[in-house]
């Protein structure tokens, strides 16, 4: 794992806080996960970090072939097992994303 950016909630800035996927996939993915953050976490619910994590899933799985697994939310522990290049753990305001790749 490797990297660093910073965030601002105003500006709608992904932090990247731990990575092995490629530059260029990070960067689409980035925005990806801004325009589902801008329409399913206006206030932070939790329904709507749900509806998120969905739409980025559905994103990835049309965009790139295989199954994307994606958690949001405030607070959260993971262990997984992921396709090496598929790895993006990030925040966007006070909302973490993790996404990763596997089968």
């Amino acid at each position: 794992m490797e990297g660093k950016s910073k965030s601002s909630k105003s500006s709608l800035k992904v932090e990247e806080l731990s990575f092995d996927m490629p530059e260029a996939q990070r960067a689409e993915v980035g925005g990806i996960i801004k325009d589902a953050y801008r329409k399913h976490t206006p206030y932070g619910q939790a329904s709507g970090q749900r509806d998120m994590a969905k739409l980025i899933k559905e994103t990835l799985d049309d965009k790139y072939g295989g199954a994307w697994h994606v958690i949001v939310g405030s607070n959260f522990g993971s262990f997984v097992t992921h396709e090496m290049g598929s790895l993006l753990f990030a925040s966007i305001g006070a909302t973490n994303v993790f996404i990763y790749q596997h089968g």
